[in-house]
């Protein structure tokens, strides 16, 4: 007999989370669509192209906060001493080749 209520006990504790954690993933996935509906909504609006780079490329340009810059982070042109600066003029590195070495 206890041994059947503790089984059943788990039983609902185990199906309560799994429907908390199903709320939870499509409350996130919800918002998520909203949040891209909203952006796309906006560039028609605004006549230009809903993509991932142009949007990413306003927010940090214009996400500044305020706050001063750390020498070497990027876009200072300060550098800490005893490092070197990127190659320069390379573009977006879009693909990469790994070789295995032996």
């Amino acid at each position: 007999m206890t041994d059947m209520i503790q089984t059943l006990f788990r039983t609902v504790l185990l199906a309560a989370l799994a429907i908390a954690g199903f709320t939870l993933a499509i409350i996130v996935m919800l918002g998520t669509a909203l949040v891209i509906g909203f952006l796309y909504l906006r560039a028609k609006i605004t006549g230009k192209p809903f993509l991932g780079r142009a949007i990413w490329a306003n927010r940090a340009s214009a996400a500044r906060w305020g706050f001063p810059r750390q020498p070497g982070a990027a876009g200072t042109g300060e550098q800490p001493v005893g490092t070197s600066r990127p190659a320069a003029g390379r573009g977006d590195i879009i693909d990469v080749e790994v070789r295995e070495i032996r």
